[in-house]
């Protein structure tokens, strides 16, 4: 996680804009979070690296920092207001570490089993 000291106070979220899996992703949590998300071919904070960024999710909290896959999926999950609840269990060491493998497996595979926009 890194620290970016000029991020506005609102939490947001970046993802890979190629990917239709992720950009309705990015929809939901638009519509019900109200969360900024930021697609990887717009323009990104200097915090932000865009090769990483095709491989991972990142999430900036309100303090400015950066949380990336697995743990930016946390975040998420602490911002939504209905699934908060489940942040703190896949945030629990054993189960974190088979959730971040899915995690792993879909990343890799979202273009070939979820479509990539042209």
């Amino acid at each position: 996680m890194v620290y970016h000291p000029d991020h506005p106070k609102r939490p947001s979220v970046y993802y890979d804009d190629s990917c239709v899996l992720c950009e309705g992703a990015a929809a939901k949590i638009r519509h019900d979070i109200g969360l900024e998300t930021r697609g990887a071919s717009g323009d990104l904070p200097a915090v932000i690296n865009k090769d990483e960024l095709m491989h991972d999710v990142h999430a900036i909290d309100e303090n400015g920092t950066v949380h990336k896959g697995v743990d930016a999926i946390i975040m998420i999950l602490r911002w939504h207001p209905t699934w908060f609840w489940i942040a703190p269990i896949v945030a629990f060491p054993g189960i974190k570490h088979i959730v971040g493998a899915g995690y792993r497996v879909v990343a890799q595979n979202r273009h070939r089993w979820f479509g990539k926009k042209i």
